[in-house]
């Protein structure tokens, strides 16, 4: 059986290790030049490969402990339980390094086409980008584990097009120098919100965080909480309450886009919803059920979560 693995995150690499373990014969195919999908940092945001959303100074805001596969954990000298994102990163390198997963992974590959043909398989077509050549390949199996977090949300606010400071999603912050003595308004109030907004209050001279609802918890002196964003002027903003304020520099924190367009009609799943449908179990392609979607659910313990829809569910459909 020949499985393809589109992505090498955390979701793909995961997938490729049962596969792999299992007998199967397996290509992962990954856009970009490194595994760890949104574990790898690179300052460069113009690039055209850069897929992740991780700043310079992240750390990880749930425990290690809560982040590990289900055979594999952090080495003993990882005391802390919260850790950076090359710690993460070096995590997933050392699990690929101990499955043999390395020499399976075709990198700078784009997949752009997946094709249902008979029997349930799968063709697909790739591209190459250093070389901008296209290949085809004939698959039993495909395992969706492209990720969630590249293709950011920015809502629509009347106004936006005349302000004049900088505005930006958060997939594209990285550090915070830029916003020095800055009056930067924060759209959206949930972790990468508050978790950017912790770090800019610490050189900006003031952070307005814009949230639908009352954030818990003591912030210091230079934050405000703020209503929602009603309109834009030229220098600043109008807010829900009838405030204004000025502003240099807007982060919209306000989520992402699913998307899956290698995706064809004939698949027979479409992107709704910010989801796959229809699915059975947010895992299993109903019309054809040799195709898989690792990673759907985003919250909690990711990686175990990954592990557990592949070790104990999929393969038995495989069988």
């Amino acid at each position: 059986m020949r499985i393809a693995v589109v992505g090498a995150g955390p979701s793909g690499l995961v997938a490729a290790k049962y596969a792999i373990e299992n007998g199967y014969v397996c290509d992962i195919f990954e856009q970009t030049g490194s595994l760890g999908g949104n574990w790898v940092y690179n300052e460069n945001t113009n690039d055209v490969h850069v897929q992740s959303s991780v700043y310079k100074d992240l750390v990880t805001n749930i425990p290690k402990e809560l982040m590990t596969y289900s055979d594999y954990h952090y080495p003993t000298t990882v005391k802390e339980s919260y850790i950076t994102h090359d710690q993460v990163l070096a995590y997933h390198h050392g699990y690929a390094e101990k499955f043999g997963l390395n020499k399976h992974i075709q990198y700078y590959t784009r997949v752009e086409r997946i094709t249902s043909i008979e029997c349930d398989k799968w063709l697909l077509v790739v591209q190459n980008l250093e070389t901008e050549t296209e290949t085809t390949g004939q698959y039993d199996c495909v395992f969706v584990c492209n990720g969630r977090f590249k293709d950011g949300f920015i809502p629509t606010i009347p106004g936006q097009s005349l302000f004049k400071g900088r505005q930006m999603h958060s997939h594209t912050f990285r550090v915070i120098d830029p916003y020095k003595e800055q009056s930067v308004l924060i759209v959206g109030g949930q972790h990468s919100g508050q978790d950017i907004c912790g770090l800019i209050c610490r050189i900006a001279k003031h952070v307005y965080v814009s949230s639908r609802e009352v954030l818990q918890g003591v912030f210091p002196p230079n934050v405000s909480q703020k209503t929602e964003v009603t309109k834009f002027t030229e220098d600043g903003v109008v807010f829900g309450d009838g405030s204004v304020e000025h502003i240099d520099s807007v982060i919209y924190c306000t989520g992402y886009f699913y998307t899956c367009s290698f995706l064809t009609e004939s698949c027979g799943v479409r992107v709704e919803n910010n989801g796959v449908a229809p699915l059975y179990k947010q895992i299993v392609n109903i019309e054809h059920p040799t195709m898989f979607f690792i990673g759907l659910p985003y919250l909690g313990a990711s990686n175990i979560t990954f592990d557990l829809q592949v070790s104990a569910y999929i393969l038995k459909l495989m069988i």
